[in-house]
């Protein structure tokens, strides 16, 4: 399952999950967990205390200011030095050049049984310290354990402290690159500014043998998927002051370096997936097939 937003695919996650527990194919037991969201910030956003939601968890993301990668905080106030913060009793103010050490992140209650699929958010270690565990990957819930704890179905557990997850059942274009499937169902979020062809190919692009797509508009998808998504070049915003050279070879070059790149990821993809199917849903309407 993939989606262009996160707002979309919590909903897709919510509705396959219900689906799931329906039918009885998760475990009975539910345990809510508190799973850290992370907020997208930039550097000079971190520097703003208005930006933090409330009740902010921070999370060093690597070594700063004598914290550990894996570390949690909490933001004490903002100073001219930097954001003072608490972690396990110690206070500390982080330098405004360090600040991109740390992800900010919202409390979002998580209901979890067994079976249930998560995709973990952040890197870092099992709780034995032994195993590697990546943001980005999909696991499966063996059991919660009483002290918190996660045990997956592989032998890994997540120790307490880690709650970088969300639900697993679907997941962005972004995070779908790389990534080779028998069937794709792709839910589209109609967030023009989310869809553009290159977004599309990497999409469409994941399965073997076929693709379903639901989409409330099948117009407005074409529309936008027409939209290349190319963003314009720091010297093309002022043609007049390039130099001739500049103008007669390196833009050229560039933009047909750009489209014979496309043509050729096209032609192996399509080559790839044959046979292959592909069917639009319109959800407002019957099925609708090109």
């Amino acid at each position: 399952m993939v989606s262009q937003t996160w707002d979309e695919i919590q909903k897709v996650n919510e509705a396959i999950r219900a689906g799931l527990k329906g039918e009885g194919n998760l475990g009975k037991k539910e345990h809510l967990v508190h799973a850290l969201e992370r907020v997208d910030l930039t550097m000079a956003q971190k520097l703003d205390a208005r930006y933090y939601p409330e009740a902010a968890v921070l999370t060093l993301n690597r070594h700063a200011a004598g914290l550990k990668a894996g570390d949690t905080a909490k933001l004490i106030q903002m100073t001219p030095s930097g954001p003072l913060i608490e972690c396990k009793g110690r206070i500390k103010v982080l330098a405004p050049h360090k600040v991109d050490a740390i992800t900010v992140c919202k409390v979002r209650p998580l209901p979890i049984s067994a079976g249930d699929r998560l995709q973990l958010k952040m890197n870092g270690k099992s709780a034995d310290g032994l195993h590697r565990l990546a943001n980005g990957e999909v696991v499966v819930v063996q059991s919660v354990c009483a002290d918190g704890q996660i045990t997956l179905s592989d032998g890994r557990v997540l120790p307490k402290g880690y709650r970088h997850f969300v639900h697993g059942y679907a997941v962005t274009s972004y995070g779908s690159q790389g990534k080779t499937v028998d069937h794709v169902i792709f839910a589209d979020s109609a967030v023009q500014a989310a869809t553009d062809a290159k977004q599309w190919y990497v999409t469409i692009s994941r399965g073997r043998r076929s693709v379903e797509i639901f989409t409330s508009s099948k117009e407005n998808l074409r529309a936008n998927i027409l939209n290349e998504g190319d963003r314009e070049l720091a010297m093309e915003a002022f043609p007049e002051q390039q130099e001739p050279r500049a103008k007669k070879f390196t833009i050229p070059v560039i933009h047909r370096g750009m489209k014979l790149g496309r043509e050729m990821v096209l032609a192996l993809c399509y080559a790839a997936v044959r046979p292959f199917t592909a069917t639009v849903k319109n959800t407002q309407s019957q099925e609708i097939r090109p």
